[in-house]
């Protein structure tokens, strides 16, 4: 049985974010986030009532470091990569391959192309041979998630 997925949308800075987030928090960097983020909420909760002004404002900052900050400059880096490359993208996702068409390009990439897929949450990343990825989001993939994953799995397997 010959199945076909595709995918037509335009890159946005979220979609490159959210692989990002999820990248920083399963590396070893995670660790240092997660036990600067513990260690903040502690010092918080046991010296708030004690600690000068600008203690405080300190130990809030340290807090907002992990939380906001770090997160806020993942997308503003993430917007700047995709500057100027929000064309709209079709991919096309059958048993010999994927069809890559752009309004200016078209290429088609077997599945011999590809060294895997990662699958999180929000979002289904298929990395290729050289170094390139696609990331197709929720947003995209909608209800076909669960079967179009199915179906890398096994295409990927094949190959």
């Amino acid at each position: 049985m010959s199945r076909k997925y595709t995918f037509t949308y335009t890159p946005r800075p979220s979609d490159l974010w959210q692989a990002r987030m999820y990248y920083a928090y399963a590396s070893y960097t995670s660790i240092v986030n997660v036990c600067c983020i513990a260690g903040s909420l502690a010092l918080i909760i046991s010296l708030w009532k004690t600690a000068l002004d600008w203690q405080r404002g300190a130990m809030l900052m340290f807090f907002l470091l992990f939380t906001v900050f770090q997160p806020l400059m993942l997308y503003v880096s993430s917007a700047q990569l995709l500057k100027g490359n929000t064309e709209e993208l079709t991919l096309s996702f059958g048993d010999e391959g994927v069809l890559v068409e752009t309004e200016h390009a078209k290429e088609m990439l077997l599945w011999s192309d590809f060294k895997g897929m990662t699958e999180k949450p929000t979002l289904v990343m298929l990395h290729t041979e050289s170094g390139r990825g696609y990331i197709l989001t929720n947003r995209i993939l909608e209800k076909k998630r669960k079967e179009f994953a199915e179906f890398v799995r096994e295409k990927l397997k094949e190959s």
